[in-house]
């Protein structure tokens, strides 16, 4: 006679643990003191960050696989890295490094068991950087997820902008051009982001005759000023599209005398 399983273990998700990576915008960047741990909490989950590391425990829920698990808990992630990079001109990447298991009915006739399994979906690497901004605080998460229209926005127009790859007419040009295919028109996506049309209609007419986006017959180049009322625009419209995109209020109407 051989020994054999009282009951099949069962196991439920008690955290899952993820790698944090913090990318410069245009410099290297570093840590001031005592800035972390930080400890928050968003829907279904308490969240823990290091420097380095988030462990995420769910709290009010269960789950009985990483699977599950990994997808109510990511959209936040992407959410929230979103937000930082947007709001607070601060890049960061989760990458999933394990998930910790713990049995929640009997193993064995002997006892009970600890098992923790998962695998570095991207692997680590950390390199040194000459340092040059010092951050003070974490940002906090804002948007629960990111479309991929919100995404496309920010990663080719907002981000290669900012980090002077890609030029502010051209940049203002491709996002109004992504809001009309977004909304079926120029007047439907000023509606949905409750934006002037005319703030709209005057930034694609800008920026479309920009030589610095394109040189051509009657092309000309932008003053300095007017390149600023481009960026500006920009920054306003990509978080209304990300909180439009998260089912969220766009915010206070804008027109161009809204511009900060």
């Amino acid at each position: 006679m051989t020994d054999s399983w009282v009951n099949a273990p069962v196991l439920e998700v008690a955290a899952l643990n993820y790698g944090v990576r913090w990318l410069p915008e245009r410099h290297p960047i570093r840590w001031a003191a005592n800035v972390f741990p930080v400890e928050l909490v968003i829907p279904g989950w308490k969240l823990r960050l290091s420097e380095t590391e988030l462990k995420a425990r769910p709290e009010g829920c269960a789950f009985n696989d990483e699977g599950p698990a990994r997808a109510d808990l990511e959209p936040n992630l992407q959410g929230w890295a979103a937000s930082a990079e947007v709001v607070d001109h601060i890049r960061m990447e989760f990458f999933f490094l394990d998930a910790e298991m713990r049995p929640i009915a009997p193993v064995s006739l002997y006892g009970v068991g600890r098992l923790q399994v998962g695998a570095s979906d991207f692997g680590t690497s950390r390199e040194d950087l000459t340092v040059e901004i010092v951050l003070e605080r974490v940002p906090m998460p804002l948007w629960q997820d990111e479309s991929p229209a919100a995404r496309e926005a920010r990663e080719y127009c907002l981000r290669p902008m900012r980090a002077l790859r890609r030029p502010v007419p051209d940049s203002a040009y491709g996002l109004v051009t992504q809001l009309e295919e977004w909304a079926g028109g120029l007047q439907e996506a000023a509606d949905r982001l409750r934006v002037s049309r005319s703030l709209l209609k005057q930034t694609k007419a800008l920026s479309g005759w920009a030589r610095q986006r394109k040189a051509g017959k009657g092309s000309r180049i932008l003053s300095d000023q007017e390149i600023d009322f481009l960026r500006k625009v920009i920054e306003a419209i990509i978080p209304r599209l990300e909180r439009v995109e998260c089912g969220m209020d766009p915010g206070e109407a804008l027109n161009a005398d809204g511009l900060n």
